[in-house]
């Protein structure tokens, strides 16, 4: 089977990336509940995935 996209990241990053796009919750917050150091972390890989994303997710993902 072979997927319609392909992302490289990792679980975590995912996550990140899904739980601030939909929720209020800080960046400290979720950092430390997925082990990612720092917010500043967050704040990067979710970014980094969130370009990624717009090309190669489908939309209804994306939303």
């Amino acid at each position: 089977m072979t997927p319609l996209f392909r992302i490289r990241c990792s679980w975590t990053t995912l996550i990140a990336w899904a739980i601030a796009k939909r929720t209020t919750v800080s960046q400290d917050w979720i950092a430390e509940s997925l082990g990612m150091k720092s917010r500043q972390n967050v704040s990067q890989q979710v970014r980094r995935f969130d370009q990624m994303a717009t090309e190669k997710l489908p939309k209804a993902l994306r939303e």
